[in-house]
């Protein structure tokens, strides 16, 4: 069956373009192949790469057959690739040795937590392989140049979808990167090394912002900045990854044609909505940072908003393509495994925020929307993965759609956020509002009606007991889980005794951290 696999990846585009993106070719994974499967020692590495590479090859090669029996046969041999996976990596040794296999592995590992929603454990895996990589030296072009031309884009391949990974999850999980950009003289990846893969080098760029709107507006030392400096960075990233998008150079040209054809009108198009949905959600977490021109009953500023609507719309377009294809199912647990659940999407929680702010009926219908298609695969085997996030959503939306149900047969009802947990009392409604994620005593008894965040809307969506506080309490403490590492960002207070700047770089701060806590809570990576 295996073999059968090898001839699917070398006769069908998608298998080869959607598989193992670090690979030089098929060849070269033929090789760990025969490591593992020959008589003789095989690494643990080997085992990683064998193992992850034919448990993704067995799920593509599946989603191309359409007799029912011959996929499962096929989904059978990768749950058997996935638990031998899952037993090497959770018997791995402390200290690893210092190899580009390592590397490689571990970069699979990192991508197989992300699919099974353990965005911690990934970090872990993916940080081993960045020290890795520069403790063999892939990030300079000095020590690369001593390699063989072959051997050279192999490395350069690997460094980039290392680094690509490494910054989305910092990002994600709200943490400092590995990598300093200033330390990297490595080439850029080409388009013809790319033409193979999915690996593209507009992905670098991305990458390359999400790390500078984490040093640059959401780290601690950012939030200390005056507000003036903050917003400046905001709005230079906002140019830079504008321009990003909207450019499409020849080379990029090349490569979007030779992907066209390789795969398709209808699939290229999924893709390339996809790649605008992420750019969409990472500009919108630019904007967040700000604020509106002038005082206003929100927190976000126009275009904050704008952007996270298109990207709700862009989503749709997405949803709409993939359903409308006979390959729609196993193509939209990936698309919403990858694209949605694991930046995770920022436009959702901004427009939440903004629902609550203003009750604007049709944005709530485009979070209903959101949730009903995330909803929709609820058999497959990443949904299971993902179950957590997609019942989080489901929960906000529904606290969103009461909230509005109840502002309406309420007139004069507001939220009141409460911000204790900042160590701030009395702050304006408008400087630290409801933009932040709701916290426990974020409801007012005497404005609004209990039931808007009690138990029943919420268990409703099927979060278990620990989301729900009781009485007043709509979602769980969320510092409790951990020492809020914002939380010392007020109390330092600048020479010139700016609260106003303290203020909003604790409202933003916490509006981030309390993000990353909730996603976090979600995370299955206690498994190991």
């Amino acid at each position: 069956m295996t073999l059968t696999c090898f001839r699917m990846a070398r006769e069908q585009s998608r298998v080869q373009r959607f598989w193992l993106i670090e690979l030089v070719s098929l060849a070269h994974f033929n090789d760990y192949f025969l490591r593992v499967y020959s008589p003789g020692p095989a690494t643990d590495a080997d085992m990683i790469i064998v193992n992850g590479g034919l448990y993704w090859l067995y799920c593509e090669c599946a989603s191309l057959f359409e007799d029912q029996k011959i996929k499962e046969n096929y989904m059978n041999q990768a749950m058997l690739c996935r638990d031998n996976l899952e037993t090497v990596l959770s018997n791995l040794p402390f200290h690893m040795p210092v190899t580009v296999d390592v590397v490689f592995s571990m970069n699979i590992a990192a991508t197989y937590c992300l699919q099974m929603a353990r965005p911690s454990v990934a970090w872990s895996f993916i940080t081993t392989a960045s020290q890795l990589c520069q403790t063999l030296g892939l990030h300079n072009a000095q020590t690369l140049n001593t390699d063989s031309p072959e051997v050279k884009t192999q490395k350069i391949q690997l460094f980039w979808a290392v680094y690509v990974m490494e910054k989305a999850l910092s990002l994600r999980l709200g943490r400092s990167s590995t990598f300093r950009d200033e330390d990297i003289t490595a080439p850029r990846l080409t388009v013809d090394q790319c033409m193979e893969s999915m690996l593209i080098p507009k992905w670098i760029d991305l990458a390359v912002f999400q790390g500078k709107t984490y040093d640059q507006i959401y780290s601690p030392s950012a939030l200390l900045q005056p507000v003036d400096t903050r917003i400046a960075r905001a709005r230079t990233l906002v140019v830079e990854l504008k321009k990003t998008m909207d450019c499409e150079d020849e080379a990029e040209k090349r490569y979007n044609a030779g992907r066209r054809l390789a795969l398709g009108d209808s699939l290229d198009e999924i893709i390339r909505r996809s790649d605008r949905v992420c750019n969409l959600s990472l500009l919108s977490l630019i904007y967040r940072a700000i604020p509106p021109k002038k005082p206003s009953g929100t927190a976000f500023c126009d275009e904050c908003i704008a952007t996270a609507r298109e990207a709700l719309k862009e989503h749709e377009k997405c949803v709409s393509l993939i359903l409308s294809s006979p390959w729609d199912k196993s193509f939209l647990e990936m698309y919403i495994n990858w694209t949605l659940l694991q930046l995770p999407f920022f436009p959702f929680i901004v427009l939440f925020c903004y629902i609550v702010e203003s009750s604007e009926p049709d944005d709530l219908q485009c979070l209903g929307a959101f949730v009903e298609v995330l909803q929709s695969i609820r058999s497959s085997v990443i949904y299971r993965a993902c179950r957590n996030q997609v019942r989080l959503f489901r929960a906000l939306y529904d606290v969103a759609r009461k909230y509005v149900e109840v502002k309406a047969t309420t007139p004069g009802a507001r939220m009141n956020v409460s911000n204790s947990s900042m160590g701030v009392q009395n702050a304006n409604i408008n400087a630290t509002g409801p933009s932040m994620l709701l916290q426990p005593s974020s409801l007012n008894p005497g404005q609004v009606p209990s039931d808007i965040g009690g138990i029943h809307s919420v268990s409703a969506a099927g979060l278990s007991n620990s989301w729900v506080g009781g009485g007043q309490q709509l979602l769980p403490q969320m510092s409790g889980y951990g020492p809020n590492l914002y939380a010392s960002v007020p109390t330092q207070v600048d020479v010139n005794n700016n609260m106003e700047m303290n203020l909003m770089g604790m409202e933003l701060g916490d509006w981030f951290y309390e993000n990353h806590q909730m996603f976090r809570l979600l995370d299955d990576g206690h498994i190991w």
